[in-house]
Parts: structure tokens; C-alpha cells; sequence
């Protein structure tokens, strides 16, 4: 085989072009980086093949005619299938072999097992043979357990056929594969069992993968069906499968890589959907069933999100709200020299090519994909996922295999398990760099790859085990790695994995399939103060005895759990056919089973610590009815009023002229104001334009209906960008005047698009610009907030600036402007030189405290603690702040008295904690400004702490894109990863440099007392999925007690950090103590998941409604229906 093999195989990670020397082939052991490190007593402990009998090696062997780089999969590993062969009440294992045989053990006891293999008829693999996926489950519906093999690699068809192992009931099995239909000879890595059609039946689904190498190039979508890659969908026709893929919808095309299955009801419709992780540039599939035999692939409507080279992926209910979330795990390194060391990521042009044509936001980290239920007034997507992995502390686990959802301590909250580490570093920069100088050579000899001087390229790549991860369930969307602490801190070549109770104590063991090591078994060793448990077996209908597709609920006091019978779940593995429940120290009060064709049966008062066997002749014969739901507090009403209103947000790159700004800084609008303009006791609005496009006035009618103003004279200033706008008396005629307030980072630093602008109401709604009304004010704005803070009975306004356009982060003017008659005067320099040009201000309120009769100044920012300017009557000025560690990337500030003590307390938007890099106070995000190369601009330094010392974000090749001297300090990849950022660019040139530095980024409260800020708490972690734009304080639930909605994302982020999406609005129930209670979507109502800029109330003839902007997209109304 030619060169040009090899320079295809390379493509992938040539991508991502780099140049330097490759290194020592170097292996070594690493443990993970958790996130917070809690001393545990260890909860596993590893058995050795001597205690359990188990010898099971897959073991590849790397030769001139098979390895990487003949096979791109070929370091992939194989998998593992926990059920009981021979129903003898232990669960019995099999695993898959690469390149040695298959291996089938007998569960003895006591953790011993007997390899059964050749005595069963287990087939050895032979020479020309690659097994990947294994399933257990009862294909011929006789109640025992038959074993399904996928097949892969880089051979003939005949060589690939799946193989399908029927229980004879004897302890042996037949390979029956042809038989039945199955003996598919695609590129096969796994398959799941189901009943796709509820005929009561099982049907399968198989996934294959891509055998072209990937070769960079971004290739339009395709339609044209590959039978050995395409994903495929059998039918099961009274014994004999029926590829059915074609018409039931299921994509097939040669750009599918397929690695990942799970199989459930992710829409609780009662019809399995199908989840498929690919990897690659192919999107993830996810098919919803239809309920007529075809299903449609729905990841762009479902998702905001994914990975980008998905692998193992699992369905689990993991935050016991009866809806199924799903993990897919990726190749992220959560250690900075890992993450330097090795390709990281791909160009802003790359990732944009993808976007373009069709493939999906996608990102490079694992994914945890929260199920939100929507509400029934919701008619747009009939499923919807938020990605808060980076939240939840599990989006970075290195190059991972298989994700598994299990409660393994019993504690009433699954947790999640992955398995890592590849057999060589393909992917290691200074390896990478190494190859371009090998292939000149190569090139020029027509090197074959058989040939020594290929072979040498297989020498020299880096190898290195990683330990797997196990993430403690906290029970509020978080886990907490608990890998080492728990006994699991081996470093190991770690692939497909099950769980199973082996000696059937009620908690869950591990089984683990390494690459080039012995199968592992983790015993799960229980406290002494056990939690309970419950097992559920069943017994299913004479066409599907072990229930496959059944779910189980159980319900304990104010809490409840959910889980469905899959076997096929991780990677390339199956678990035992046994539902598992922790239970903690609560009974259970009630346990329902839904079978798979919507029959129930329902059991109170369950005794725990059973294994408990339901069966399907004991349901009822009446289908599960629709759960009762209360009415949600919000309706959408959005159709129905249909708004002739569309924001286009200007096409500037903010990245062309700043290219390591962390996300846009052109994108703060559009504005919004509400007032009744015209007397008539309606409120009307007014929407702000990005630049090139007009605002727009909207007055209301008694019907309710809106209609646009026309001819207004913000239609003069459409080359501006309106940031914020808001309604008040400027001139004191007792009507509502508007105030636009402009700023974006496309202009010119003072450009006359900045200038900010009056405009004078009549009382009946027509406006006039005030021409001389405002001073020059051409400066980046973002808020404007009205107050009377000299107390002449006049509304005196505050202009919070943001950044010099083209210079971040560099200040721009605030203003603080007094009401003369209608005329306003900068006062700043006066009443308020402490804000002038000091902050990046991104909003502000007036607030009452109880020291002093005259507002003070709430004001918000990015690098900025949330800081009171107290008022004494001739100046504003800031007070001590008792938490001085609080700054943060703030957006959004609102004010209300929620305990009734006189004095209004803070509720602030922060940029939440789903997002890439994290803040506290004893490990700040930092920014250090100068012009460090001393070519004339500023170069931006952003670091993170680990371990102590202060990295660089920045990659090696985008930091000399900066500052080109780095490439010749740090000759090769190994270096600069070790590199603090203090030895990048030396410690007195930081300490001369502006530093900005960030200790939260938790939206959260703050209570005023003594007219200081006295506390300042995180809310909740439904609240940290996104950046909060906006927040609005009011009694939704008309309970007397004022409640917060709040809302925001942030979606132009650098293409490197995963956009912030995860956002769909919150509603947050207070008691009138300062406490908040998330609300579940369904039940508020609230469903805006766009990037969300304001909020805003609206009084009508029907009550409140809420309005809200998004940024590049519609506005939304959603009426307030709870009425009292």
C-alpha cells in the first residue's frame, strides 16, 4: 500500500497543523484531576485474575501488516455482557476480543468463574476475525439469555459477518447468525434490542462506522445508503430480521462513524427512540419514533450541542425527575498538559464549515444532555436537551470509551462511571509535528506502510494510561469524582465496561475489558451502615420474557426514581437484564412497571432489600393513562400575537480583529423598554435594533394585538446598535420618554454611532429626537437606569460603558447625567469619578437602602464585584465591600425588597457555571493587558490555576499567533505545556501588565444591610446553566411572596468553548424569606431558549404578560396564567 495511505490516515490530526520535533516515546501513569478531592473510605477494590479466575487479555498486537494505521480503529478495544447463561440466579460475563478469541465465564460464586468458552461452543476468533460489541439478550424468546457479536475491521466481508450464539439451554450455545438474518457484514461496533414497533416482539438496531479516513476536508451532507457503514434497522418477522433501515428512515451514508447505542423513551411518548454517537465530523443521530415503523433524526431540533468525536454513550433518568438524560463521552483532557501536549481542537474556519454545512455545534468535550419536559403549550420540538456536562463537573475525562449511569453506593442518585485511556497517543503535538518531516521523506521513496520507515512512525508514538472516572451524584445536577478515594485510581487502557451484581448483595460491581491487560473486576465493598436496595427482575410477555423496553418507577416519600430496561448501554457492552435501585434509609412507598406495550401494574409499600420479579401477567389491562399536570404559570402566546419582529444582529467578527476575545462583544441587543406611551393604559414597548436595522414601537390595543409605529425618528440613527433603552420622564411633562442607549464593538473607538439618544413623547405616542438634549456621550454603552439622585423631583439617568471598541479590556466611559429642564449635564467627573472610566459595566439599578433618603448606585461588570455607590447628597460613592473575592463576568442586575425589611436587596446575572473555565476564590480566572510583544496592540494573557500554579489557556500555536517569540522559547509541544504562564512571559513582565481577575461566576443574591452589600450566595444550580441577560422580580405564583424569572445565554463564544446555550428561562418560587425553588420548565411555562437578551413585563386587558428578546432571533410572549 502506497504513501498516500498513510498521508489519509494522518489527515485527521494533520488538521490541526503544527510544526516541531517529535519527542521520546515515553510511557507513563496519570490519575485524574478532580475537581475537589473528598477523603473517602475506598468502596471498590480490584480483584486479580488468581482470585477470580478470570484471564481474559485483549491484546493487539501491532505488526507490518495490521495497526493504526491500516485500521483507524484499531486501538478501540472490545466489549464486555453481564447476564445469566444459565439462569442458576449469577450473572455470568462474556467479553470480546480484537485480535485473540472471545471469552465466555461461568459465574461460580464468590467471585469465581470458570471459563466456559469452548465447552459452550464459543467460536475462537481466528486470525482473520475483529470483535467489537457484545449484547446479551433472548433473541428466540425461549427465557434464556443468547449472546449477539459484532464484528468490524479491515477485512473481507465474509470475515466480518456478526455472529449470533443461541442458548441451547445446556450449557452451550449454536452460532445461528445466518439463520436468523443477523449475520450482517457491515463494519459493525454494537447493536440494541428493542421493540422499535410494539408488536411485542424484539427488533434490533445495529451501528457501523466509517471505514474512509477522514481527511479534513468538510464534506456536504449526503443521502446515498453504504450497506457495510450505514447504520441499520432489522425488523423481527416471526424469528427472521428484516433490514427494514431504508424506509423506516434511518441514515446510512459512507460519513457515518458510529461508536455509541443506547435505546430509550426519551419523549415518554411509551415508543423507544434511538441515540447514536458518531465520530468524526458526522453528527450524532437521534431518531424519534413515530409510532408507524419510521422514525426522524431530530439532534439539531433536540439539541443545542454535542460532542464532537462521540464515543460510549448512556440514557439514564440521573436527576430523579422521571425523564431520561444521556452521556456521551469525548477526548478532552482535564489536565492543562495533556490538554497543550495534544491537539485540542480545530479552526474557527474548520468549525464554522461544519456548522454551515448542516454538521452541528459540536465540541470536543463530553457531553450531559439534561432532559427538559416542555410544557403542553410548546408545539415547536417534541424533545429538548441542555448540555450542562462543564456544570455537572464531567465534560472533561480524556480520550473515553464508555459512560455508565449506576447507583453504586445505594444513596438513592445514579452515578456515573467512565472508562479511558488509549494505547497510543496519536494524537501528541510534537509527534504530529514529527510526521511532517517523516512523510517528506517518505514521499520521496514511495514508502510502503509495511516498510521499515512506517514502521518507525508506530515506534515512536507516545503511550500513556489514564485511571477511569467514577462522579459521585450530588443530587443538584452536580457529581463530584471520586475515582481515587473509591478504590478505582489505576491507571489503565480502559474500554468497554458493565456492571452487575455479581454476588448478589444488593450493590453494584464493575467489569472492565483493557487493552493489552487483564480483565478487571472491581468488587463494590459496602459501609457498614449499608443503604438499602431493590432488584427488579421481570418476567415479560411470551415474546419478550426478560421485558426489554419495561420501566419501573419508584416513589419515596418526596422523591422518585425511573428506570427502563436496556441491556445495551456504555460502549460496546451490555449490562445484566436486573433493574437496580438505591433506595438510601426511605421505603418505598409505591412501585409502578409500564410494560413495553403501555399495560401497568402497580405494588405500595414495597419491602426493600429484595430482588423482587414482576410479572406481565399481572398488569392491568387498561394502557397507562396521560399523567395529571397542573396548568403551567406561563402560556406562550407568541403565534398567536405574531409580532412583525425579527433582530438581525449585524455580521461583524469580533474575532478577525481580536482573536483571543473569550466571546463577541457585539451582540448586547437587542434593547427593550416598556411604558404605556399613549395614556390609554395599555403598556407598549420598544425594541432596539442592531446596527443597519431599525427599532421599532409597538403600541397595544384592548384586544391585545400590537401594531408597529410607524415613522418614528430612530429610524434616522439605524446605523447604531441599540444596547439597552428604557422609558422615563426626561422633561417632566408626565408622560414616557425613551432613552437609546448605543454600543457594540463593531465601530471605531468615538464613533458617532455610539452616541447615545433622546426622543421626546407628545403623550399620545409620537416622539421627536431631542437633538441637544444628551452631551457628546460616544462611547460603548450597555445600560441606562433613571433615578432622582440629587432629589430636585426630577428623573436623573446613569450610562454604564463597557469596553473602548477594538481595545478590550480597556474602559470606556460611564456616564452619571443630571436633569436640567429636559436638558442633561455630565456630572460625572463631580458626583460619581470613582465609576468614569474604571469598570466594564453591564448594568445598573437605583436602589433604596435605609441609610440615606437618595438613591444609591447598584452597578454591575465583567472582571467587577457587584459595588454600591451610597449617596450623600453631593457625591456617590462606593462602600466597603465585606466580600471582596466576588468579582466576576456579571451581565445583569435587578433590585426588590423580597423580606419586606425596608431596603432592597440583589439579584445578579453572572455567566453561571456551565461554562468552559471556572472561578473561585482560591483559583481565579486571570487577565493580564499589554502590549507584550511591543508591536503597538494589546495582547490578552487569560490563566487558570491547577495545582496551584497559573497557566496560559492558549495552545502553543495560538499563543505565538500572538506572541511569536513563544515558538522559538518553546521549541516543541512538551515544553510549553509544563510552562507556567510566569515562565511564558516572565513574572515582571505580568506584574507590570493590567490584571483583571474573576472569583465567581455564580449568578447569585446579595442582601443590603447598613447600606452595604453584606452577602452575596449562589443560587441554585438550575440557575448556573447559562449566562443570565436579564432578570425580573414579581409575585408569578401570586402567593404574596415575590418570586425571581431570569433568563440568557451566550452564544458567540470563541469556537474553541462551548457556546453557552443551556439556558431556557427559570422560574424561581420565593418564600418571602430569601429562599428561591427552582421550577421545573413544565411546569413554569417558561421555555426560551434562544440567546436571550431582556425581559420584560407587559400590563393588558388580560393580565401580565411577559416579553422577552433574543439576540439574531424572534421576540416571545408568554401570558401570565395563574389567577387567584
Amino acid at each position: 500500500m502506497p504513501t498516500q495511505r498513510l498521508c489519509q490516515w494522518l489527515a485527521l490530526i494533520l488538521l490541526f497543523a503544527c510544526e516541531s520535533q517529535p519527542t521520546e516515546n515515553k510511557e507513563v501513569s496519570t490519575t485524574p484531576v478532580t475537581k475537589s478531592v473528598v477523603k473517602e473510605s475506598p468502596k471498590f477494590k480490584k480483584l486479580t485474575s488468581e482470585q477470580t479466575g478470570i484471564y481474559f487479555i485483549n491484546e493487539v498486537a501491532e505488526n507490518r501488516f495490521r495497526n493504526i494505521l491500516l485500521y483507524q480503529y484499531f486501538y478501540n478495544g472490545g466489549g464486555v455482557a453481564a447476564g445469566d447463561i444459565d439462569n442458576d440466579g449469577k450473572t455470568d460475563l462474556f467479553f470480546t476480543g480484537n485480535m485473540v478469541s472471545n471469552k465466555l465465564y461461568r459465574n461460580l460464586g464468590g467471585f469465581q468463574f470458570e471459563d466456559v468458552s469452548i465447552s459452550a461452543g464459543i467460536l475462537p476468533s481466528g486470525s482473520n476475525s475483529w470483535c467489537t460489541g457484545v449484547v446479551m439478550v433472548d433473541v428466540n424468546a425461549d427465557g434464556w439469555l443468547d449472546i449477539y457479536v459484532s464484528r468490524s475491521g479491515n477485512f473481507t466481508p465474509e470475515n466480518r459477518q456478526n455472529l449470533l450464539y443461541i442458548n441451547q439451554r445446556n450449557g452451550t450455545f449454536q452460532e445461528k447468525a445466518k439463520e436468523y438474518g443477523l449475520n450482517d457484514p457491515g463494519y459493525s461496533i454494537q447493536a440494541a434490542f428493542f421493540d422499535y414497533d410494539r408488536d411485542g416482539d424484539l427488533d434490533i438496531f445495529l451501528v457501523n462506522h466509517g471505514m474512509e479516513t477522514y481527511t479534513g476536508r468538510v464534506l456536504s451532507k449526503s443521502d446515498q445508503r453504504d450497506p457495510y457503514v450505514g447504520d441499520k434497522l432489522y425488523r423481527n418477522d416471526g424469528g427472521k430480521f428484516t433490514d427494514i433501515s431504508n424506509q423506516a428512515g434511518i441514515i446510512g451514508t459512507q460519513h457515518s462513524y458510529g461508536l455509541g447505542l443506547t435505546v430509550g423513551d426519551v419523549n415518554q411518548d411509551g415508543w423507544d427512540d434511538i441515540y447514536v454517537a458518531n465520530d468524526f465530523y458526522e453528527h450524532d443521530y437521534l431518531y424519534l419514533n413515530n409510532q408507524d415503523g419510521t422514525f426522524t433524526e431530530s439532534i439539531h431540533q433536540a439539541t443545542g450541542q454535542i460532542s464532537f468525536f462521540g464515543m460510549g454513550v448512556d440514557m439514564a433518568d440521573f436527576n430523579n425527575d422521571l425523564w431520561p438524560d444521556i452521556a456521551v463521552v469525548d477526548m478532552a483532557a482535564p489536565d492543562q498538559y495533556r490538554q497543550k501536549a495534544n491537539l485540542a481542537g480545530i479552526s474557527e474556519a474548520k468549525f464554522w464549515d461544519f456548522v454551515d454545512k448542516g454538521y452541528h455545534f459540536q465540541y470536543m468535550y463530553n457531553s450531559l444532555q439534561l432532559n427538559v419536559p416542555l410544557p403542553a403549550s410548546t408545539n415547536s420540538k417534541p424533545v429538548a436537551f441542555s448540555n450542562i456536562a462543564r456544570l455537572a463537573g464531567v465534560d472533561e475525562t480524556d480520550w473515553s470509551w464508555a459512560p455508565l449511569f449506576a447507583d453504586m453506593d445505594n444513596d438513592g442518585w445514579q452515578d456515573l462511571f467512565i472508562t479511558n485511556g488509549l494505547r497510543k497517543d496519536v494524537l501528541n503535538n510534537d509527534f504530529v509535528a514529527g510526521i511532517n518531516q517523516e512523510l517528506e521523506a517518505m514521499n520521496a521513496r514511495f514508502v510502503d506502510l509495511n516498510e521499515p520507515a512506517a514502521q518507525l512512525l508506530l515506534s515512536q508514538m507516545p503511550s500513556q494510561k489514564i485511571a477511569n472516572y467514577l462522579y459521585h451524584n450530588q443530587g443538584d445536577l452536580a457529581f463530584k469524582s471520586v475515582s481515587e478515594s473509591w478504590g478505582l485510581g489505576e491507571a489503565t487502557f480502559s474500554n468497554g465496561a458493565a456492571y452487575a451484581d455479581l454476588n448478589n448483595d444488593g450493590y453494584l460491581d464493575l467489569i472492565v475489558n483493557n487493552l493489552d491487560d487483564f480483565a478487571t473486576i472491581y468488587r463494590n465493598q459496602p459501609p457498614s451502615n449499608r443503604s438499602h436496595y431493590l432488584r427488579i427482575k421481570l418476567r415479560g410477555a411470551s415474546s419478550n420474557p426478560f421485558g426489554i423496553g419495561a420501566k419501573v418507577i419508584i416513589h419515596q416519600a418526596s422523591t422518585s426514581q425511573m428506570r427502563q430496561l436496556q441491556p445495551t448501554r456504555g460502549y460496546q457492552s451490555s449490562v445484566e437484564p436486573i433493574l437496580h435501585f438505591g433506595l438510601g434509609d426511605k421505603p418505598v412507598d409505591s412501585l409502578q412497571i409500564i410494560w413495553p406495550d403501555g399495560l401497568i401494574q402497580t405494588l405500595v409499600q414495597v419491602e426493600a432489600n429484595q430482588t423482587l420479579t414482576l410479572s406481565y401477567q399481572d398488569a392491568t389491562s387498561v394502557p397507562i393513562a396521560s399523567k395529571a399536570t397542573s396548568i403551567p404559570l406561563f402560556e406562550e402566546i407568541t403565534e398567536q400575537v405574531n409580532l412583525p419582529f425579527h433582530h438581525k444582529e449585524s455580521d461583524f467578527d469580533d474575532f478577525d480583529r481580536e482573536f483571543l476575545l473569550p466571546h463577541k462583544l457585539s451582540d448586547f441587543g437587542p434593547a427593550l423598554a416598556v411604558a404605556d406611551v399613549n395614556g390609554d393604559g395599555l403598556d407598549d414597548f420598544f425594541v432596539g435594533g442592531a446596527s443597519g436595522q431599525s427599532g421599532a414601537l409597538f403600541l397595544q390595543s384592548a384586544s391585545g394585538s400590537f401594531t408597529q409605529k410607524r415613522n418614528q425618528p430612530w429610524r434616522q440613527h439605524n446605523a447604531s446598535e441599540a444596547a439597552d433603552a428604557i422609558f422615563f420622564d426626561a422633561d417632566n411633562d408626565q408622560d414616557m420618554d425613551l432613552l437609546v442607549v448605543n454600543g457594540s464593538n463593531e465601530y471605531a473607538a468615538s464613533d458617532e454611532s455610539l452616541q447615545d439618544h433622546l426622543y421626546l413623547n407628545d403623550g399620545s405616542g409620537n416622539f421627536r429626537w431631542a437633538e441637544q438634549a444628551l452631551p457628546p456621550m460616544r462611547s460603548f454603552g450597555t445600560c441606562a437606569t433613571a433615578g432622582d439622585f440629587d432629589g430636585d423631583g426630577d428623573q436623573d439617568v446613569f450610562v454604564g460603558g463597557y469596553v473602548i471598541p477594538g481595545k478590550y479590556p480597556a474602559a470606556d466611559r460611564s456616564y452619571l447625567l443630571e436633569n436640567s429642564q429636559g436638558t442633561f449635564r455630565d456630572v460625572t467627573d463631580t458626583w460619581l469619578p470613582d465609576l468614569k472610566q474604571n469598570e466594564l459595566v453591564t448594568d445598573a439599578q437605583w436602589i433604596k437602602v435605609e441609610t440615606s433618603e437618595l438613591p444609591a448606585l447598584a452597578v454591575v461588570g465583567a472582571w467587577m464585584t457587584p459595588t454600591l455607590f451610597v449617596n450623600d447628597g453631593s457625591s456617590l460613592r462606593p462602600t466597603d465591600h465585606p466580600d471582596s473575592k466576588a468579582s466576576g463576568w456579571w451581565f445583569s442586575i435587578t433590585t426588590a425588597d423580597w423580606n419586606q425589611d425596608g431596603a432592597d436587596d440583589l439579584v445578579l446575572g453572572n455567566i453561571g457555571l456551565n461554562y468552559r473555565y471556572s472561578a473561585s476564590p482560591q483559583s481565579p480566572f486571570e487577565l493580564y493587558a499589554d502590549d507584550f510583544d511591543a508591536n503597538g496592540s494589546t495582547d490578552l494573557l487569560f490563566g487558570y490555576y491547577q495545582n496551584g500554579k497559573l497557566y496560559s489557556v492558549e495552545e502553543r500555536d495560538r499563543m505565538y499567533q500572538q506572541l511569536p517569540a513563544v515558538k522559538k522559547k518553546f521549541t516543541d509541544y512538551d515544553s510549553y505545556a509544563q510552562a507556567a504562564l510566569t515562565e511564558i512571559v516572565g513574572q515582571n513582565v505580568l506584574q507590570e501588565a493590567k490584571h483583571f481577575s474573576a472569583q465567581t461566576f455564580s449568578s447569585s443574591l446579595a442582601s443590603i444591610q447598613g447600606g452595604k452589600v453584606a452577602e452575596i450566595r449562589p443560587l441554585p444550580n438550575e440557575a448556573q446553566l447559562s449566562a443570565v441577560r436579564d432578570i425580573i422580580v414579581a409575585d408569578v405564583n401570586q402567593d404574596g411572596h415575590l418570586d425571581i424569572i431570569l433568563a440568557g445565554n451566550l452564544h458567540n463564544v470563541e469556537t474553541r468553548t462551548p457556546r453557552l446555550d443551556a439556558g431556557n428561562g427559570l422560574v424561581m418560587l420565593g418564600n418571602g424569606q430569601g429562599n428561591f425553588d427552582p421550577l421545573p420548565t413544565a411546569e413554569s411555562g417558561l421555555y426560551v431558549p434562544g440567546d436571550v437578551r431582556k425581559l420584560a413585563w407587559l400590563r393588558s386587558s388580560s393580565g401580565h404578560i411577559l416579553l422577552v428578546t433574543n439576540n439574531n432571533g424572534p421576540l416571545q410572549l408568554f401570558r401570565l396564567a395563574v389567577t387567584q
